[in-house]
């Protein structure tokens, strides 16, 4: 596959996010894919996905840039996943207010990847197994819901913040995204194959779009299939129901 990872990163962390991308092609398929594909490690406190669309002087189709150490396994698998995910949405979409629905599925596409590397590790190193899942419940524990208020009403009290500020200054606690991801998360486990939905979002017409909600609309407008559209109506109802 065509995945190059950089030499900061020894041969088992290699291995680790060859199981994430391998993981990425039996479920999504994509072209995209199959392009060239770079994995960097950088000094900043945030990862990055560099589309060559958005960067036309780099020479790979796509590079990747992790903070995470090497040998931090969970943490490679955590940040990896969620870039992965952005390459799979080709970095869409562009326009602000919508941008932390792609952000919230990628955070929850980490937790995904953390529990189906729990099988990858019962065969590679089983003494590993226990830390992943702690690492997953530690990252489910600390993003709980307020008590007595759920998912709907705390995107509806958030929205606002949501649509100006998606990445929440670019920090790397992103208390919002990480509390509406749990959600997404428990979404994707009942419906792999319709989380697939999200390779459309380069296809929304958001020209005229009111809102969030609109968006949403529109995106389940293109589902090209029933788990599609079970998976964004259920997203849909989340964000219509207090």
């Amino acid at each position: 596959m065509p995945l190059f990872v950089s030499e900061h990163y020894d041969l088992n962390s290699k291995k680790v996010m060859q199981f994430v991308f391998d993981e990425y092609v039996r479920i999504f398929k994509s072209p995209e894919l199959k392009k060239n594909i770079a994995v960097v490690h950088w000094n900043q406190e945030y990862a990055l996905t560099a589309p060559k669309r958005l960067n036309p002087n780099q020479q790979e189709d796509y590079v990747i840039y992790l903070e995470a150490a090497n040998s931090y396994w969970c943490q490679i698998i955590y940040q990896f996943a969620h870039e992965m995910s952005h390459l799979i949405m080709k970095c869409y979409p562009e326009e602000i207010r919508y941008k932390w629905i792609s952000e919230c599925f990628c955070a929850a596409a980490s937790l995904y990847m953390l529990e189906l590397s729990k099988q990858y590790f019962k065969m590679q190193c089983q003494s590993y197994v226990s830390a992943v899942q702690g690492y997953l419940q530690s990252h489910i524990k600390k993003s709980c819901l307020p008590e007595h208020i759920k998912i709907g009403r705390y995107i509806q009290e958030h929205i606002k913040e949501l649509e100006v500020d998606p990445t929440e200054d670019g920090k790397r606690e992103r208390v919002r995204n990480d509390i509406i991801a749990v959600s997404l998360y428990d979404m994707i486990i009942k419906n792999e194959e319709g989380w697939k939905a999200v390779e459309l979002f380069e296809n929304i017409n958001d020209i005229g779009c009111v809102d969030s909600i609109d968006f949403i609309q529109r995106w389940r407008d293109l589902c090209r299939n029933g788990n599609e559209e079970a998976f964004v109506d259920g997203f849909l109802f989340m964000n219509k129901n207090e």
